[in-house]
């Protein structure tokens, strides 16, 4: 068992919970937030409210929102109530400090469980980092695991949605507003980082996103001159502007500086073709309920191509947010829908493809230095290469034990020899779909170490081990997965087909290695602004 606990845990040596049982998962929450528990009560239902809102009771001559626990934790569907159904009464407070009371639906309760520090494994991390953020630990009673968690952190997201149907002051505020409909309104932003500043671009104004290696066949003679490079992507010209030379407004002589295959390209559509803005990497997205901050200073300075939409606050700095569909002028513009006409006339797909060819020649060594052992897997369709060098063990094994509401390519936690280990499904970090196996196959985990933590990849099959050596690898180009640059090395041309050689420590430290999925999955429900 862990030797540590998480902070919330330090201040004793014990800690007593409250066990309770939702969807035939064993849950432990901290007595001292629990008023009392009740099982009987009449439940008044209210309409357009969300799946985890059943409704509200009188609770000691209080009006209390009713909450199920099991849609809560991500379970899909709401719990059965029956005459024996349990209702724990907690008591949490806002950002305003006021309390505020709701009731957890649940199956049943169990009973309470005085645990030492030393029995409590700290929750599911990685990289140091708390994967669910509501998740205090997880201890093991007998032969069963209890997943322990801070009800006021599971349910603080929601709480807008809740207080309506709150008692203040002997009145109870019943409304039918909609606030996940509000949410949906937010302003929404991606950061991106370049030469180790941050800024953001809005989310809906991102076309895709795709590093600089997927941009084929450049076109370096009569360039306009406000663009970098120019290339083909999909059978697409893209013109390539690096955002550093936006912000600087001073255009490098040297293009070599934006080779690097690790650059990630953020593609904006124009009605002039697509525009290729290169950036260092990708960042996490951004939600504000209000507009961007203005700064008159930064409007009134005119900076060039930087046409600001404002700041916003995150984390006691401010993040510029750059309007990227204003990064030429109208002159400019217009020089470019030209340039582009005739270009896609005069380009030859001959010419192109030989370029591409002598630009191979020139990195045919670069990759040597991925030579080596590698455990082959195989993740969807496709044949993955982990470095031995990591590799602890391989097993198969017949269930995890879910903890809901995490990372979507996190399904859950191990529970092996007396330890939880959380697990990674490649798959889904990789943005694949699921291989068919036959139904003898087992469920496969490869078991890692990074640093100080053990982790789990989900795969489809081990193949075997294998010694790559240099002549077989090739550039990122030839991949056939879309990955960010930072989580691909090398591609190695075996007997078995392509082998994507992956960077596993990057793999495991970023929340996102797919990053079109990634974008996919921020801009769902997005509507593209006016700007």
């Amino acid at each position: 068992m862990a030797q540590h606990a998480t902070s919330q845990l330090e201040h004793n040596n014990h800690k007593i919970f409250l066990g309770i049982e939702v969807d035939s998962f064993d849950y432990g929450i901290p007595v001292e937030c629990v008023r009392e528990i009740v099982y009987q009560i009449k439940l008044n239902p209210l309409p357009k409210t969300p799946a985890f809102v059943r409704g509200v009771a009188t609770i000691r001559d209080e009006t209390i929102p009713v909450l199920d626990l099991n849609i809560l934790l991500g379970g899909e569907q709401q719990t059965h109530i029956h005459d024996e159904s349990s209702y724990v009464v907690i008591q949490l407070a806002d950002s305003s400090q006021s309390l505020t009371h709701v009731c957890l639906l649940a199956d049943q309760i169990l009973q309470t469980y005085k645990l030492d520090i030393d029995d409590i494994d700290p929750p599911p991390s990685i990289t140091g980092g708390k994967l669910i953020n509501y998740i205090l630990g997880v201890s093991r009673i007998d032969d069963h695991v209890l997943v322990l968690f801070e009800p006021a952190d599971l349910i603080s997201p929601y709480l807008n949605t809740v207080k309506p149907y709150v008692t203040y002051n002997d009145n109870a505020v019943l409304s039918d507003s909609n606030v996940e409909e509000e949410r949906k309104n937010k302003n929404r932003y991606l950061s991106i980082f370049v030469n180790g500043e941050e800024f953001a671009f809005p989310l809906p104004a991102i076309f895709q996103v795709i590093n600089v290696s997927s941009i084929t066949a450049h076109v370096d003679d009569e360039l306009p001159d406000f663009i970098c490079k120019a290339g083909l992507y999909s059978d697409q010209i893209v013109v390539i502007v690096p955002l550093a030379e936006i912000i600087s407004g001073e255009k490098s002589t040297d293009t070599s500086n934006y080779n690097n295959s690790r650059d990630v390209v953020i593609l904006v559509q124009l009605k002039e073709g697509l525009v290729g803005i290169v950036v260092n990497h990708i960042g996490q997205s951004y939600e504000s309920e209000t507009e961007p901050q203005k700064n008159s200073v930064c409007s009134d300075l005119q900076r060039e191509r930087v046409h600001s939409l404002g700041f916003i606050q995150k984390s006691e700095k401010s993040i510029e947010i750059i309007n990227p569909f204003e990064i030429f002028s109208d002159k400019e513009l217009s020089a470019l829908n030209v340039w582009m006409k005739n270009v896609s006339q005069i380009m030859k797909v001959s010419n192109i493809e030989q370029k591409d060819t002598d630009a191979g020649d020139d990195k045919e060594n670069s990759h040597a230095r991925y030579a080596g052992s590698y455990l082959v897997t195989q993740v969807g369709d496709h044949l993955i290469g982990l470095d031995n060098r990591y590799v602890d063990e391989v097993l198969s094994y017949r269930t995890l034990l879910p903890l809901r509401n995490g990372p979507h390519w996190f399904p859950g936690v191990l529970d092996l020899r007396n330890n939880t280990y959380p697990v990674i499904n490649l798959h889904t970090k990789f943005g694949l779909d699921h291989a068919d196996v036959d139904g003898d196959e087992r469920n496969v985990l490869v078991m890692i170490r990074n640093n100080e933590h053990k982790i789990g990849l989900m795969v489809n099959k081990v193949m075997h081990s294998a010694i790559i050596s240099a002549s077989e690898l090739s550039g990122t180009e030839q991949s056939a997965i879309y990955i960010t640059p930072e989580a691909l090395n090398a591609v190695a041309t075996t007997s078995e087909g392509l082998v994507h050689i992956i960077d596993l420590v990057n793999v495991i430290e970023m929340p996102e290695v797919s990053a079109n999925i990634r974008l996919q999955e921020l801009k769902q429900g997005s509507e593209a602004p006016e700007f």
